[in-house]
This record gives structure tokens, C-alpha cells and sequence, in this order.
């Protein structure tokens, strides 16, 4: 069984949209079927029990996940000898659900969930893992990009953890790095990064949002080169998941105060 001990609070609340997606694939009608999921929940050391009840909760999360997949495949599929970089990795499968057989893929994350990962799966020449702090910048050093493929940034579930301060720079240093590329994030409103405060699944792991961003351009005032290329607002009202929930879907504040931004980290890529 792999020990995760070692992971702090942050770390720990990862295992929440893992056993999501773990509970979403038993479904009949499932919106993704996630069978590494449920593999790696068999592997980990945890009460995953505790995280039972949350359905709304676990349908918002799976909502997002698959935002994030739609996301990710059209770029894949637009980009098919392109690098995926998954920022904040965690215990993510969507390698396995986007491969292509072409893309190379890192997973990002600290020391002690990439030595988790590595318990669970297999290095390969094209699905590699990087083990370090994302705000620490010597990390793009460590991908190889001789072919000049076309780059994708993903940070999903992660970014709010941080003080805002320090994810504007890290914003700015990926730019730099990765001139060109697009970048995948969520964000939530002021509102909801308060609200999360009173969100049981994020209680009981002690962590909560620190910060939302209320209007979308904001992102400019980051920096002037990031070019905001579509916002998803993934609580919507025709998600067959929500069931009775959608009247959730009905009240402003939770309509759009969940979203998904595709960017550009600067001038965008040519084609070669």
C-alpha cells in the first residue's frame, strides 16, 4: 500500500477529485469512466469513506473534470505531437484518457506525490515525472522541447491554494519559460474563495481557496501578454449530473463563480 504520510494538507485534498472519479466511473450512466482511479484508491493507504456524502461536492468536481478533458482533447487534438505539461499532478489520470500514442506528458509535484506516482505507474519515454515545487522555476529546465512541439499547461484544482501574490508570479515565470504556450487553469470568485471556508470536503482536509479573481480581465493586469482565449463556466444548468441540484445552477454567484480559462502565455505559437 503506498504511504502518503508524507503529503501535507494540500497534497492530501488531491485524493478528493481522485476518489471522485473513482465513484463516478461505478455509475450506469457515468459521465467518464476513470478505471486507474479506481485502481489507485486500492493502493493508497487512506480512509477514502470520509469522503462519502458530498454529492454535490463530487458532481461540481466532476463537472470541472470534464470541462477539463473537453479542453485538453480538442488542444490534443489540434496539437498531436504536442507536450503536456500537468502542473500540481497529483494522483491525475487524464494522460490515460487523452493519449494519443504521440503527445509526451509530465506530471509536476512535490517529492513526496511523484515518489506516490511512481508506486502506482511507470515512466515511459513519453509520460515522464518531475518532482519538484511548481514555484520552484528551475523545474522547465528539466523538459525537453528540441522538436519545438506545441506546449499545454495545465494547473487544474490547484492554483487557489496559493497566495495570489505568489500565483501572479508564478503566471509570469511560465510565460517566460514557455513563451507561446496555452495555459488551462480554474479559478473561482471572491465570494467563493470565502465560501470555501464552509465547504465541508475542503473542512475536513483543513484547506481552503486564498484567493478569486472577479472579473476575467484581471488576467491582463497580471501581465499585458497573456491573451485570455475562452472562459468555460462549467456549472451549467444542463448537466444531467446535477439532477435536483440544478436550481444550484440557477443562482449567479454559483453559475459563474466556478470557470476554467484557456490562454495564451504570451505572443502565440506559429505554425512551423
Amino acid at each position: 500500500m503506498a504511504d502518503i504520510s508524507k503529503w501535507n494538507n494540500i497534497s492530501k485534498s488531491l485524493l478528493l477529485p481522485l476518489y471522485f472519479r473513482a465513484v463516478e466511473s461505478q455509475k450506469k450512466d457515468a459521465i467518464f469512466v476513470d478505471e486507474k482511479a479506481a485502481e489507485i484508491i486500492k493502493n493508497i493507504d487512506y480512509d477514502f469513506e470520509r469522503m462519502d456524502g458530498f454529492n454535490i461536492i463530487q458532481t461540481a468536481t466532476i463537472m470541472r473534470e470534464s470541462s477539463f478533458d473537453s479542453l485538453v482533447k480538442r488542444f490534443i487534438e489540434n496539437n498531436p505531437d504536442s507536450i503536456v505539461i500537468n502542473i500540481g499532478a497529483g494522483l491525475d489520470t487524464r494522460f490515460f484518457r487523452m493519449d494519443n500514442e504521440k503527445i509526451i506528458w509530465y506530471e509536476l509535484d512535490l517529492p513526496e506525490i511523484i515518489e506516490t506516482r511512481k508506486e502506482i505507474f511507470d515512466e515511459t519515454e513519453r509520460y515522464k515525472f518531475i518532482d519538484a515545487s511548481a514555484f520552484d522555476m528551475k523545474w522547465p529546465e528539466k523538459i525537453n522541447n528540441n522538436e519545438n512541439r506545441p506546449v499545454l499547461l495545465i494547473a487544474e484544482g490547484f492554483l487557489f491554494y496559493f497566495p495570489k501574490s505568489a500565483v501572479i508570479e508564478l503566471v509570469k515565470k511560465l510565460k517566460k519559460s514557455f513563451s507561446g504556450a496555452n495555459f488551462f487553469f480554474d479559478a473561482v470568485t471572491p465570494a467563493q474563495a470565502y465560501s470555501s471556508f464552509f465547504n465541508p470536503a475542503l473542512s475536513m482536509m483543513d484547506v481552503w481557496f486564498k484567493w478569486g479573481m472577479d472579473n476575467i480581465e484581471e488576467l491582463n493586469f497580471w501581465d499585458r501578454d497573456i491573451e485570455t482565449k475562452e472562459i468555460i463556466y462549467y456549472f451549467k444548468p444542463s448537466f444531467e449530473r446535477l439532477g435536483w441540484y440544478g436550481w444550484y445552477s440557477m443562482i449567479p454567484a454559483i453559475r459563474f463563480g466556478f470557470y476554467i480559462i484557456s490562454c495564451i502565455l504570451g505572443k502565440e505559437r506559429e505554425e512551423d
